[in-house]
């Protein structure tokens, strides 16, 4: 099959990082202003697309392991695909903890 599923999970794994960071941080501190404000959360799309292209860069990571001759590509994207996600989790996780204390 050569290295088409890992080449893919690398690409989304470099994607991943700086777009799950930015994303998840923007949507979460939406999220605290809409619940402050009493306003619709519209950027909650944002968290969607920050969490899923971490998510495909894992998924792809693990096809390529299993299905490709060459595995080095594939483990890079497993593995920037995991950071990207703990890095996201992480992220929500400080946003959410900082803003407890504002909420009524």
């Amino acid at each position: 099959m050569g290295r088409a599923f890992g080449i893919v999970a690398m690409i989304f794994g470099l994607i991943s990082i700086p777009l799950c960071v930015a994303l998840t941080a923007m949507s979460s501190m939406s999220s605290v202003y809409s619940l402050l404000l009493g306003t619709p959360d519209v950027l909650a799309l944002f968290s969607i697309i920050g969490w899923l292209i971490p998510s495909i860069a894992v998924v792809f990571g693990i096809i390529g392991n299993i299905k490709d001759d060459k595995k080095g590509l594939a483990i890079a994207g497993l593995i920037l695909g995991a950071i990207a996600l703990i890095l996201g989790l992480v992220i929500r996780f400080m946003i959410a903890t900082l803003f407890s204390g504002l909420m009524p």
